[in-house]
């Protein structure tokens, strides 16, 4: 998926023509590896709402999940935050999956204080 984005990135496009081709490419595909590349990011994008919402309830430890899953969150986010874009527009719910952006500004937050901290 990094190197499709990638690929749209060198060609200059903007983003609302990337996610214009993300969804024609790969939401929009009902079989083949496109699709199944599609629901798997759908997938890691629902986890990571659910652990949004357990934040925002104070329901979870904030530094064993940051510990967990920090550094994957931070190199994956602009390639999830590019596809959850592209689904919004797609299903028309500007609102969906709206606690992804709680766990990146989580983890924001949780990164500056650590780095005063140690």
């Amino acid at each position: 998926m990094r190197a499709f984005l990638k690929q749209l990135e060198t060609l200059s496009i903007s983003k609302d023509e990337t996610i214009k081709r993300y969804n024609e490419e790969y939401h929009l595909q009902t079989d083949g590896d496109n699709g199944r590349i599609d629901r798997s990011i759908v997938n890691r994008i629902r986890f990571l709402n659910q652990t949004g919402v357990l934040i925002k309830k104070n329901l979870i430890d904030i530094d064993l999940l940051f510990g967990l899953i920090g550094a994957g969150l931070e190199i994956d986010y602009p390639v999830l935050d590019i596809i959850l874009r592209a689904h919004r527009i797609e299903h028309n719910m500007p609102y969906m999956y709206y606690d992804l952006n709680t766990i990146w500004l989580g983890y924001q937050n949780w990164k500056e204080e650590r780095r005063f901290t140690n």
